[in-house]
């Protein structure tokens, strides 16, 4: 979304007035889309053409299955958003595009620590929920951006 003041006459003289306008990352569908934006000023004395490219990326976001797991149940981690790159020479540890970090209890007597996992774009990522009525969390982070997205959840 392009907003601001799109069409400005400027007088005949040199000025310190700033001129804004803001193209805003408002994409709501399934994939990332490029856009370039051109900014063109006409005068007298002769004209200018600059555009800019810019990938706009989806939010990152996390969902689990099921919804609301059961204690030792399976818990399936998906990615969605992000860079969404296949370029694995760009990637953290030329692994994947998102790394998770997801709850482990070793032992129902001993606190929580968080493991962390590539997953390659595409993919998914499967643990074990912990005890019942722990409170738990999953991070999805997009090793490109850096954008990260989390979701808690209670054991059933």
């Amino acid at each position: 979304m392009l907003t601001g003041n799109k069409s400005e006459t400027l007088p005949d003289k040199q000025t310190n007035t700033n001129y804004s306008l803001a193209w805003t990352n408002d994409i709501t569908g399934d994939e990332n889309l490029t856009g370039t934006l051109s900014i063109t000023v006409t005068s007298e004395n002769g004209n200018l053409i600059t555009s800019y490219a810019l990938t706009l990326i989806r939010p990152v976001a996390v969902t689990i299955t099921p919804a609301e797991p059961a204690q030792g149940n399976s818990v399936t981690v998906i990615p969605t958003g992000g860079s969404e790159t296949k370029d694995l020479s760009a990637l953290k540890n030329d692994l994947g595009g998102y790394t998770i970090r997801y709850p482990h209890t070793a032992d129902p007597n001993t606190p929580t620590e968080m493991i962390e996992e590539a997953c390659s774009y595409g993919s998914t990522v499967l643990y074990t929920a912990g005890a019942k009525d722990a409170k738990e969390t999953v991070i999805v982070t997009d090793d490109i951006t850096g954008e990260y997205a989390e979701l808690s959840y209670t054991v059933k």
